[in-house]
């Protein structure tokens, strides 16, 4: 019997710091990767003076101890703005995508195309604009995506359908500018 989630709101009281693995649908999303046996690939927010900073030390702290804290142990990839590093990025991302076994659409599709090679998965208010370039950049290597704004159905279905019929599970981990460590000058 799987040990008892805490509330969303419980986990953030005591680490300081919301984050995107606080949101109740990327927990969901979480779940259904690890059930399924997807890879998962991270990348986050490293630029501290950006919205949705991702202090990884700050965040090992926080999960420690909870079914959250094996994503932290995933090798995580910074994300990147500037076009040469963007790149860099992107071939990260393509480079940790590889082995998964082909996805079969599923039997009554509720997006198009049914399967696809990468779920997005963001905390929209912290991650989205980081989200969209990332199924940009991807879409422009032919790369399907799920991804929530691409998509005509978003109920919690469609995400299940999304996390299960995609090879990979790409989480974008961010956290919430107003609760986030600032660094010292």
């Amino acid at each position: 019997e799987p040990a008892p989630r805490p509330h969303p709101r419980k986990q953030s009281e005591g680490g300081g710091c919301t984050t995107s693995l606080d949101r109740p649908f990327v927990q969901q999303e979480v779940r259904w990767a690890k059930e399924a046996g997807k890879q998962i690939i991270t990348v986050f927010e490293a630029e501290s003076h950006r919205p949705g900073y991702f202090d990884m030390e700050q965040a090992r702290a926080k999960y420690k101890g909870t079914e959250f804290e094996f994503v932290l142990g995933i090798e995580a990839i910074p994300y990147q703005r500037e076009a040469a590093e963007t790149e860099e990025m992107l071939e990260s991302i393509l480079a940790k995508a590889q082995g998964a076994e082909a996805v079969q659409a599923a039997g009554s599709s509720l997006n198009d195309p049914g399967s696809w090679e990468f779920f997005l998965s963001q905390h929209q208010a912290m991650g989205g604009d980081q989200a969209k370039t990332l199924h940009l950049l991807l879409k422009s290597r032919g790369k399907t995506t799920w991804y929530d704004k691409a998509m005509r159905d978003r109920t919690e279905a469609a995400l299940e359908e999304g996390v299960k019929h995609s090879k990979y599970f790409l989480l974008m981990l961010t956290a919430e500018p107003a609760t986030t460590k600032q660094p010292t000058k």
